[in-house]
């Protein structure tokens, strides 16, 4: 049963501590021919907001310099039918080199690239970045400010949205045989010694394609030199510390994902959609989707909804641990607010009050949504609906048993809020 209180009281609760997550990988799909080509598609990454999906296109005659040339940047948009728009050419990042998005800013503000635009006495500046300009094109592509000292012949990047860390795969003088993973990391304006992540994780085959997730606790990447199920299979690593340097053992995920072909490129939003590339049958890779979800057991959540003054405490019954980690439902979340933060007047003026949600989180936010869907595919379609209703921000999450103990009705917290303004 749950019980609201009125209190004055900030709740405090011991940590749990750290334990593995167990992971669940569903709908995994191709993605259609609006994407997918016969030449080759890979690297595939999507903006925070899941509205479009830039990749990398190899083998086109319609890329910059015909398909004898380099690797070219193409994107498509989700539309409001949820699917994919027919991909296009970013032609004013391309050139006849190898182009290459390795990372987009949480505002979508800044795309990191594969500097191809400094020519070769450049290739210590491995990373370059455009800006979009205020009518909405890209800016010509700048280097960003790190220099990497150890460089082989191969090498690939990563950056975070906050563009304070970045992950290379490089056969670097100190790697074990081919490419090898290394993390640096930024810290009051200076990039710190690159960190190599050692034995347990690099071997003397290659390890390619790093991606950090967003909440930066895991790290997916692929390798040959951990065996499998064929040429290169999809690897994740979890962060076992506030520490950079320690990182558990390297996590086959399964043959949902990895095939006897050459499986690399995974990224994973925020709402737990991947995408990654993937030859399977085939001589060049297509691009596909999944549903990647983590049952983290986490540390107990602060209960209290902070009210200016006023605080709201939540008690809940005891539940197993496996009861906490079952996935119920997905929602539609188009707002989230520190505990002390009001929303706007107006804000819900164009929904039904009563049909919002309040999760009440243990990162110190209030996530504010709407509806409860047994499908990813009817949440997104929710999603547009509010998307076209204004609410621009508006995205899929997935809710576990966990998760749903800390709810209440909007229209209660609310209230709340605007009764004491």
């Amino acid at each position: 049963m749950k019980v609201f209180l009125t209190s004055l009281v900030i709740l405090y609760m011991e940590p749990a501590p750290f334990l593995m997550a167990q992971f669940n990988i569903s709908e995994v799909n191709i993605l259609s021919d609006s994407i997918n080509s016969e030449a080759e598609e890979s690297a595939p990454i999507l903006t925070k907001d899941g509205r479009v999906l830039f990749f990398v296109r190899t083998f086109s005659e319609e890329n910059i310099g015909g398909a004898l040339a380099g690797q070219d940047i193409w994107y498509s948009q989700l539309k409001e039918d949820s699917t994919w728009s027919r991909a296009s050419n970013l032609a004013s990042l391309n050139t006849i080199d190898n182009n290459l998005v390795v990372g987009i800013s949480g505002n979508y503000d800044t795309l990191y690239l594969l500097n191809s635009y400094s020519g070769p006495l450049r290739k210590k500046w491995g990373i370059s970045y455009s800006t979009k300009s205020e009518n909405g094109l890209w800016t010509h592509p700048r280097e960003y400010d790190i220099v990497f000292n150890s460089l082989g012949d191969f090498r690939g990047y990563f950056v975070a949205p906050a563009g304070d860390v970045v992950l290379l795969s490089s056969n670097s003088e100190d790697s074990y045989g081919e490419e090898d993973i290394y993390i640096y990391v930024k810290e009051n304006g200076q990039w710190h010694e690159p960190i190599h992540l050692g034995p347990e994780i690099n071997t003397a085959g290659f390890e390619i394609s790093p991606f950090l997730t967003n909440d930066r606790k895991r790290i997916f990447f692929a390798s040959n030199g951990h065996g499998g199920y064929g040429d290169a299979d999809i690897f994740m690593i979890e962060r076992l510390d506030d520490s950079w340097e320690n990182w558990s053992k390297p996590v086959n995920l399964g043959s949902q994902i990895n095939t006897k072909g050459f499986d690399a490129y995974l990224s994973l939003n925020s709402n737990d959609l991947a995408f990654y590339s993937s030859s399977k049958n085939r001589d060049f890779s297509d691009i596909y989707s999944a549903i990647i979800t983590f049952e983290d057991e986490s540390p107990a959540p602060d209960t209290t909804i902070w009210l200016d003054s006023t605080s709201i405490a939540l008690e809940q019954d005891t539940l197993s641990k496996e009861m906490l980690s079952q996935s119920t439902y997905y929602t539609v979340q188009l707002l989230a607010l520190g505990k002390k933060e009001a929303p706007e007047l107006g804000f819900f003026d164009k929904i039904d009050i009563h049909s919002v949600t309040v999760y009440m989180g243990n990162d110190g936010l209030n996530r504010f949504s709407i509806g409860e869907f047994d499908s990813f595919s009817l949440a997104v379609e929710a999603m547009n609906s509010y998307r076209q209703m204004g609410y621009y921000d508006a995205f899929v999450r997935k809710v576990t048993r966990y998760e749903d103990l800390f709810k209440s009705s909007g229209k209660k917290v609310l209230g709340l809020f605007y009764e004491s303004q």
